[in-house]
Formats: C-alpha cells, structure tokens, sequence
C-alpha cells in the first residue's frame, strides 16, 4: 500500500487495485467485498490530516492482496480476460 494512491470518484485509496475492483468482481463473477472504509470520501474528511491518517494505515481490503508475491516491469500487452491477469 501507499505506493500508488489513487483518487477515484471523491475517495482516497491507498492503492490502485481496490477502487478498480468492482471491475474484476464483474467481469470474473466474484464477489470480494469493497467497504466503504477502504477508501476515504475527501468531502466528508474533516482535514488533510485525517487523509493522511488513513492513507498510513493498511485497508480491510489489504487482506486480498499478496505484495510479498507481487512482480513488476511486465511488458505491457493486450489482455487476454483471464483472471490469472490479475492475482
């Protein structure tokens, strides 16, 4: 987390896998829960500094994730719409 924060719809994510996830809950039939602490509405923080606090601290939704297993530098290519793109 914290490497890539994104900021989608009016919400603070601490990466940018979870606010794209309803697309893989979709596409694949899946249905891993987003709460809506996951990400933090920028409208309803009361400061930067509660942002900040929020960005600090790992997600419910850091469970799904296996950054220990994570790769990088892949070639970029066309996706082919099989879910081992994605875990």
């Amino acid at each position: 987390g914290n490497e890539c924060i994104v900021l989608r719809n009016h919400r603070f994510w601490t990466c940018s896998i979870a606010p794209h996830f309803p697309i893989f809950n979709k596409h694949f039939d899946k249905h891993i829960p987003l709460n809506e602490d996951d990400g933090i509405d920028i409208y309803k923080a009361k400061d930067q500094q509660e942002i900040r606090e929020f960005l600090a601290q790992p997600r419910e939704f850091c469970k799904y994730c296996n950054s220990a297993g994570r790769t990088q530098d892949h070639p970029w290519e066309r996706t082919e719409g099989k879910i081992e793109e994605w875990v």
